[in-house]
């Protein structure tokens, strides 16, 4: 076996390849990874971000990576600062706020684990400090809609916060989750190996949905992301 890719394999370095992509951010355009020569992806996370990630491990020739399986375990090829991107095409793809806030909570808070105790912050530092158990929805959302844009958690951030990072410069072209594999086969030269679903963090939608919010936390949500579903709308 290739000793590259044998220690790369293991489970415990898994960490140490987040950490060099992290550092390979710093120094790039923010959240833009190639596709091919041609197209960027704009990653969005929970808008299918895992899947993504995971074509285009398979489909590029990443030095470093630890395989389809573990999507955010690899050293992306991204945008430097001072590379001009006008004459490529940045791709991303959304879906529905509400649905994808659902799904943060069931990741997060391990839903249908025997973990009950699980506590988890919707902020990032120096507020990350504020933790709440699941049973405490209601006022993550009432927290999260009276907050500071820039205090909230990456995964809770209007879809249309990153949309709109290079919206105003570039020519973006929004999709809806469900286009993905038709939009990718129709950008990747090679045949797609599509990876098992499976890596997409997909968690059991029974277990918490918008059916489980009282009518006037879903008011709250419909309208701090009502940019998102302005999005949506003119996909239709």
């Amino acid at each position: 076996m290739n000793l590259e890719k044998k220690f790369f394999d293991k489970p415990n370095k898994i960490y140490l390849v987040k950490l060099i992509d992290r550092l390979n951010e710093t120094i790039s355009k923010r959240n833009l990874i190639y596709i091919n020569s041609n197209y960027i992806y704009l990653d969005i996370p929970k808008s299918a971000s895992s899947f993504i990630k995971a074509i285009i491990i398979k489909s590029n020739n990443l030095r470093i990576n630890c395989g389809p399986n573990h999507p955010h375990a690899a050293v992306f090829k991204r945008p430097k600062f001072n590379n001009d991107i006008s004459n490529k095409k940045i791709i991303s793809f959304i879906r529905d706020p509400v649905d994808r806030f659902c799904s943060v909570m069931r990741e997060k808070f391990k839903l249908g684990s025997n973990n009950k105790k699980i506590k988890w912050s919707p902020f990032v530092k120096p507020l990350k400090f504020i933790r709440y158990n699941f049973n405490e929805v209601e006022l993550i959302i009432d927290r999260l809609v009276n907050s500071p844009i820039e205090t909230i958690d990456k995964h809770l951030l209007p879809q249309s916060y990153f949309i709109n990072l290079y919206s105003q410069k570039f020519n973006i072209e929004i999709y809806k989750i469900g286009e993905i594999e038709n939009k990718l086969s129709s950008i990747l030269i090679n045949k797609v190996d599509w990876p098992s679903k499976t890596i997409s963090l997909e968690t059991d939608k029974s277990l918490f949905n918008r059916e489980d919010l009282t009518k006037n936390s879903l008011i709250k949500l419909k309208d701090f992301y009502k940019l998102d579903y302005e999005y949506i709308n003119n996909l239709i």
